[in-house]
């Protein structure tokens, strides 16, 4: 008979398929792990791809600290103008005393002085620890084991990093904005905590609350919005505790109100002030806010859905107030469901600290309106992008809430389990539409910022040369970014020299398609000229960070000389297409075909400029500031200061206004 191989036994057997299942479920937690990190990943990415090394509107505002910094530090509440004082950490900003805010950036210009960028990872680190504190909320309060409830963590996670956030996370100062949602967190999971003694919460809750206050405004709601949690959550053994607690942290609260509000007055230049010191703001606040309170509780509701109305071929301002007041309306409905079921202790302590929260929102929201709704007439700076990490805690907090509430429902009424899970499914499904176009839009934006930026940081090489004009320049400080760079606080400092040749030039000039200077205009009478054209990188992947206007200077060695920085104004290069499609059969001046690049620069200087030549001739050079490369664009001329005659030298379009024929 022939040989038969022995079935296995069915203890093997056993094993084999418990292995098996076994590396199914580390499998499944895996999945689920990558899922809950996959936002975090993709921020970080978009961070390490889009980060500018450049000072950007209030980051200027710091550098009298830098300047007194070199002469050491004072200790004493008087202020100096030559050495650093207590008073000018505390010093306000129209309503905020920005104390460790200012901290945080003179530590940070003591170890990196020419490199802001930590200050945008330390927002990054911010976003991560509010995200560890709503996985420890989850935990404490979900009322069911992880598998359960990890669908909820991984729609926070993608709501809590949503580049939607993209100029809180690209600009470096403010982490101050992300401060109050760390610290509420903290808070909370604090006073939750059975394991920490009296003291200690008192302590961690305290330095929590101080560091929200001295960074942003809003961040004096972290006293008050923990209160109920304080009165009726858990984490208290016995009565007295909480009691004890209750009084200290109030006469704490009180302190600190004392010293903040004591002569409060904006103490920083107009330009670092709201509408640009026009008026002053810290008088405005109040009586525009309750003069007309449809208005502040529209500006209210569009600022609470701003950061879920993006990326929808709907009117922005139309979604966000959608949003807005489901999620208001949902947070109103979320306290009539607990306050009708109070007495239920467990499910007091696990809904009190999502709530509160969640409350942050719309209080901050509030807050915000008091002090900018009076320079507003249409409401649209409530849907500013700096305003959108202040909706997160009510969207986090709804999902969370949601889910309590749908397990309590199922808990007492079984029947109706298959239902609720349908609707927390349907719920589920509509909140993570929002938040993929919001996530879509959100990647272009950071794109789009990035570019700016990078423009600006090209614009500010040339700010110690007055003979140089620059086009496009976004919030300047010419004074404040020149002391910074004699301080050498720059990436890069600012340029002494007009020739081409201290960048690198790249070996090939640019497509036509990509980069081209269309016309040269010349008027007669002013001596005015405009230059136009468009202008992206190689390969189009973005816009060009500068054009440098040049002539050949025959009097050194025929090199090139820079005369003017231009910039292009038009649309974002990702908008062509869009645009195009939209435009289709639309009559519109000029051509916009499908290809057609969108980066146009107009660039006006004056003829007195440029050497009194007869045949000078001008290039045009798109400026790559990441590569510190220029390459040479199509489009050059011969121009005649003399006679004021230009004529192209391969044929662009050319036009001479102003003269005869």
């Amino acid at each position: 008979m022939p040989d038969t191989e022995p079935s296995p036994s069915p203890a093997k057997q056993t094993t084999a398929g418990s292995k098996v299942l076994a590396l199914l479920d580390r499998g499944r937690g895996m999945g689920i792990w990558l899922l809950i990190l996959l936002p975090v990943v993709g921020l970080f990415g978009l961070m390490r791809d889009h980060l500018v090394n450049i000072p950007y509107l209030d980051d200027f505002m710091f550098q009298p600290m830098f300047e007194k910094a070199v002469n050491g530090f004072e200790f004493t509440m008087a202020k100096s103008d030559h050495h650093l004082t207590i008073h000018d950490f505390f010093m306000v900003q129209m309503e905020h005393r920005m104390a460790f805010v200012r901290a945080v950036i003179m530590l940070r210009h003591h170890f990196s002085p020419a490199d802001i960028t930590p200050e945008n990872w330390f927002t990054f680190a911010l976003l991560v620890l509010t995200a560890v504190n709503v996985g420890l909320l989850l935990k404490k309060t979900a009322g069911a084991p992880f598998s359960r409830w990890w669908p909820v963590l991984a729609l926070a996670m993608a709501v809590i990093f949503s580049p939607i956030q993209y100029q809180i996370v690209l600009w470096a100062m403010m982490f101050q904005v992300a401060m109050p949602a760390w610290s509420l967190t903290t808070m909370l999971v604090v006073l939750m905590s059975d394991r920490l003694p009296l003291w200690a919460k008192w302590l961690i809750g305290i330095v929590a609350a101080l560091f929200a206050t001295l960074s942003f405004a809003a961040g004096i709601l972290v006293w008050l919005l923990p209160l109920p949690v304080m009165i009726w959550g858990s984490g208290f053994a016995r009565q007295r505790e909480r009691w004890m607690f209750l009084v200290c942290w109030l006469a704490g609260f009180a302190v600190t109100m004392a010293l903040y509000f004591h002569d409060l007055h904006n103490e920083v230049d107009g330009v670092f002030a709201y509408k640009q010191g026009e008026v002053e703001t810290m008088d405005q606040n109040m009586g525009a806010f309750f003069k007309d309170p449809v208005k502040s509780a529209i500006f209210i509701l569009h600022l609470t859905g701003g950061h879920l109305g993006r990326g929808w071929q709907v009117s922005i301002m139309s979604l966000a107030l959608g949003v807005g007041f489901i999620s208001v309306a949902s947070l109103m409905a979320a306290c009539v469901y607990l306050l009708r079921r109070f007495d239920d202790k467990d499910l007091r302590q696990r809904l009190l600290p999502w709530i509160c929260f969640g409350s942050y929102t719309p209080a901050a929201a509030s807050l915000v309106a008091m002090g900018r709704i009076w320079a507003t007439s249409s409401g649209n700076n409530a849907i500013s992008p700096r305003y959108t990490i202040h909706g997160v805690p009510l969207s986090v907090s709804l999902l969370a809430i949601g889910f309590i509430m749908a397990k309590h429902l199922s808990d007492q009424h079984p029947q109706r389990r298959i239902a609720l899970e349908k609707w927390c499914i349907g719920a589920s499904v509509a909140v993570l539409a929002l938040v993929s176009a919001s996530w879509l839009h959100g990647m272009r934006m950071m794109e789009t910022w990035e570019s700016a930026r990078l423009r600006m940081a090209t614009n500010t090489m040339f700010y110690d040369l007055e003979d140089i004009g620059t086009d496009g320049n976004i919030a300047p400080n010419r004074n404040r970014a020149r002391a910074m760079n004699s301080l050498g606080l720059l990436e890069r400092k600012m340029t002494r020299s007009k020739e081409l040749a201290q960048f690198k030039q790249g070996l090939a000039p640019l497509r036509e398609s990509t980069a081209k200077w269309e016309s040269l205009i010349i008027s007669a009478e002013d001596d005015l000229c405009e230059a136009t054209g468009y202008a992206c990188l190689r390969n189009r992947r973005r816009p060009a960070d500068g054009i440098f206007l040049t002539y050949k200077d025959k009097s050194n060695h025929d090199k090139w000389t820079i005369f003017h920085v231009a910039q292009v104004e038009a649309l974002p290069l990702f908008l062509g297409q869009t645009i195009g499609r939209d435009m289709q059969n639309i009559q519109i001046p000029g051509t916009f075909m499908e290809g057609t690049p969108v980066c146009g620069f107009n660039a006006i200087f004056l003829l007195s400029q440029l050497p009194k030549e007869p045949d000078l001739e001008l290039a045009a050079w798109a400026f790559d500031y990441r590569e510190e490369t220029a390459y040479a664009m199509i489009g050059r001329f011969r121009l005649d200061a003399l006679t004021k005659t230009v004529r192209p030298m391969d044929k662009p379009s050319v036009k001479l206004k102003g003269s005869k024929k």
